[in-house]
């Protein structure tokens, strides 16, 4: 596997903040609790995918690797680390204003026994969310996870204003 490296994360962060911009993710912004639940959700994909026998499927989505349709594990771990890489650049920025609802916290306290992602300080140094990730991309087979991180911000450039109706 060729791995992520802490000054992949530096690069691709505030590109990922300004796809989440241009898109609609910011507004209003969304609490750092929201941002975890967020993230949560893609690590459910890919476990559901793993369940059935199917992260090296082809995706959904028509996103293209190496002459071929990303696998939905690679898209999963696209995904995951987005999101992650989005909460570290929100953090880096100074952290999330956006309020906090009734719904994120009880969810979140329901799940969470702690900080799982290293993501609730802005003391996260990129080389502790390598490690992570490249954990991830290991465990899924995925060779080249900033290959795939950059398809899949490639392929959000190109979807519509908050895609889903999606509140957060």
């Amino acid at each position: 596997m060729k791995p992520l490296k802490p000054a992949d994360v530096v690069r691709l962060a505030p590109l990922i903040w300004n796809i989440n911009q241009n898109k609609g993710w910011h507004d209003p912004m969304p609490s750092t609790i929201a941002m975890k639940l967020n993230t949560m959700c893609e690590v459910a994909e890919m476990w559901e995918d793993y369940r059935r026998g199917r992260l090296k499927e082809p995706a959904d989505k028509p996103i293209e690797v190496r002459g071929r349709r990303m696998a939905r594990g690679e898209e999963e771990f696209a995904d995951i680390a987005i999101r992650a890489m989005h909460q570290w650049e929100v953090n880096r920025r100074g952290g999330s204003n956006g309020e906090l609802d009734e719904i994120s916290v009880a969810l979140w306290e329901a799940v969470s026994p702690g900080d799982e992602f290293g993501l609730a300080t802005k003391a996260v140094v990129p080389c502790a969310l390598c490690k992570r990730l490249n954990r991830i991309a290991v465990a899924v087979g995925v060779s080249d996870p900033l290959e795939c991180i950059v398809a899949k911000m490639e392929f959000n450039k190109t979807r519509p204003w908050r895609h889903g109706g999606l509140t957060a």
